[in-house]
This record gives structure tokens, C-alpha cells and sequence, in this order.
């Protein structure tokens, strides 16, 4: 259900907007994965909005776009924090308009990673720490490990042996 809505969000079409053909599919998907992933991990909801002069003090914590998507022209990183999966925050600043839609993009991105032959260690300290011995699934990626664990059967299997009430919890 979830993926249907980002889905519909993310591939609107709005006559208003003259950069409905900057992005393709593809690339909508992949930079809405690589941004969820960048504010998840930076452990922030806000991104600079595009085209405005900001306030370095008023937009503290949020990621900029433009280190984000060093490969992708302004209009690009313009044209995709336009789409409907974003919602204007304050002080310049935008956010997905959900938290639920962020930490499932960040989960299929980390599936896209392990997919593309991402070392599974890798991915596993992205998501657990091993503090004076006990290994817990870090805070700030509780439900993206939960996103994450309906694919890939390793991560279900560490949550599980770690902590599955995530599982039921944000499952």
C-alpha cells in the first residue's frame, strides 16, 4: 500500500511543471531512494529546499541536494524535490511527507546495494552496533531494519535474534 502511494507520488504529472521530463522513472526512484538514505543515515528529516538563499543557522541539520547528487544537474535535484513525496518544511528546508515513506526508501535502497553486490557486513553496520557486547539494531533505523527484513532473509534473521519487536512494531 505504501509503495502504491510513493509510486503515485513520485510519477505524477503536473501541467504546472515544466520539468515533468527532466527525470526519468528510474531516476526518480534511485534519487528518492539516495536522499531518503542520505537524511535517514544523517539521522535528520530535512533537506535544503532548491533556489532559495538560506540561512545557515535556520537550516542546521538539514542535507544539502547538491551533495547528495554531485552527478545530477540543479535542474534534476530541483525537478525531483518538486514531486509529490515531498512536502515544504520551514526555513527553506523540504521533507518527505511522511516519515513511513523515507525509511522505506531507505530500505529499498539498502536492498538495491545488496542487490548490486554490496557486501552483507557492510549493510549489517549500517544497521546493527555492538556496544560492550550485546548487538541491538540502532535507533534511527528501527523501521527501516523492519522494511528491510520483509526482503532480505539475513536481516530478518539478525533482527529477530537481536530484537523482534521491531518486527511487530514497525512491521
Amino acid at each position: 500500500m505504501l509503495h502504491f502511494t510513493i509510486e503515485k507520488k513520485l510519477n505524477e504529472r503536473d501541467s504546472h511543471r515544466s520539468d515533468n521530463d527532466v527525470l526519468a522513472v528510474s531516476e526518480i526512484w534511485q534519487g528518492a531512494e539516495r536522499l531518503a538514505a542520505a537524511l535517514t543515515f544523517s539521522k535528520t528529516f530535512s533537506a535544503i529546499a532548491p533556489g532559495l538563499e538560506q540561512d545557515v543557522e535556520m537550516v542546521g541539520g538539514a542535507v544539502d541536494p547538491r551533495k547528495v547528487f554531485p552527478d545530477w544537474a540543479p535542474e534534476k535535484q530541483n525537478a525531483l524535490l518538486r514531486r509529490g513525496v515531498f512536502a515544504p518544511s520551514t526555513y527553506g528546508r523540504v521533507r518527505f511527507h511522511h516519515r513511513s515513506t523515507q525509511e522505506y526508501l531507505t530500505a529499498r535502497w539498502l536492498e538495491g546495494l545488496l542487490k548490486a553486490g554490496c557486501p552483507f557486513s557492510k549493510i549489517h553496520d549500517l544497521i546493527f552496533a555492538t556496544t560492550y557486547g550485546v548487538t541491538t539494531v540502532r535507533p534511527s533505523v528501527r523501521a527501516t531494519a523492519a522494511w528491510l527484513s520483509s526482503k532480505n532473509a539475513e536481516i530478518r534473521n539478525a533482527v529477530l535474534k537481536t530484537d523482534p519487536l521491531i518486527l511487530i512494531q514497525h512491521g
